[in-house]
């Protein structure tokens, strides 16, 4: 956790010119940084599916969409691709998924 107030602090530092009187505080080594935080994370937006959800055959069309946009459209193999929503809706999905033989 302190590595990670580091790491912000850093970046307030950079971003707010009003916090350059505090940037030789934040020079500190940070130990051991995870891998996670050396390498960007790739954030795609989605559009808005006009699709009900409670609908069977709409998350269909839903896991269609997805399929084409993450895989079909790729220059080379993705990894697992997460699909935000709340519980219910990633619940429908994951079911929807193993019963249609999607790659989700």
């Amino acid at each position: 956790m302190y590595d990670f107030s580091i790491i912000i602090a850093r970046v307030l530092v950079e971003f707010f010119p009003w916090l350059k009187f505090a940037e030789s505080a934040v020079q500190q080594t940070i130990q051991e940084v995870p891998d996670g935080l050396k390498s960007r994370n790739t954030v795609i937006p989605l559009p808005i599916l006009h699709k009900n959800e409670q609908k069977y055959a709409e998350v269909i069309d839903v896991l269609d969409f997805y399929q084409e946009l993450f895989y079909e459209s790729a220059e080379k193999p993705l990894p697992k691709v997460h699909i935000g929503g709340d519980q219910l809706t990633r619940e429908r999905l994951k079911s929807c998924s193993t019963n249609c033989n999607r790659t989700f």
